[in-house]
């Protein structure tokens, strides 16, 4: 009997620890281009204390249009998204480069502006306090 109570605990909080994740995880997994997902991520953008982590992946150019793609990192996701950059200030070294060099640096003090449009939000680039490579 006291084996039968052990193997139905181990049971239920397996079940229960997978539920959990998956509901952490759920975030992370949506389609990047949905506005489900955009307005989702804005919604933390927007109610970062410093705990979000920020770092850049990749150049992309798109018609006119630049942007870099950033991983976003938080205590329960991570995800990586598309930032339009219409001022390189800061980011001109990464630039120039096309992001080779780049992948993985940490974007410390990131600052982005969040648009809301019908497609869902859009995230611009608007400073950052350093790169640390």
């Amino acid at each position: 009997m006291k084996n039968s109570i052990i193997k139905i605990a181990v049971v239920v909080l397996a079940a229960l620890s997978s539920c959990s994740r998956a509901s952490k995880d759920s975030f992370s997994t949506r389609n990047p281009d949905s506005k489900e997902f955009k307005n989702e991520l804005a919604k933390r953008i927007k109610a970062d204390d410093g705990k979000l982590t920020y770092s850049f992946n990749s150049c992309k150019a798109k018609g006119t249009m630049e942007f870099i793609h950033v991983d976003i990192e938080g205590v329960d996701f991570h995800v990586t998204t598309a930032v339009i950059v219409e001022n390189w200030g800061k980011l001109s070294q990464i630039r120039k480069n096309k992001g080779v060099g780049y992948s993985g640096a940490e974007l410390k003090g990131l600052k982005l502006t969040v648009e809301d449009t019908s497609d869902g939000a859009v995230f611009k680039y608007k400073d950052v306090k350093e790169i640390i490579d």
